[in-house]
């Protein structure tokens, strides 16, 4: 994991910079989304309030 990481680090470097244009979650599996205008980013978990937070830490398939 922490090769991925410097990997991804490495690459993020070359990115440009962008505009976030709009942010939503979605509480539960199959709900409608709900657009915000911040949220809180957990380390290796998602979005602080969105479904996927929950599931398996660095899954693909979150």
């Amino acid at each position: 994991m922490k090769a991925q990481a410097r990997l991804l680090d490495k690459l993020c470097q070359c990115l440009p910079e962008r505009r976030l244009e709009w942010l939503d979650l979605r509480s539960e599996r199959r709900r409608a989304v709900q657009v915000v205008g911040s949220a809180w980013a957990a380390e290796d978990q998602g979005l602080e309030g969105d479904h996927r937070m929950t599931r398996t830490p660095g899954s693909a398939r979150k």
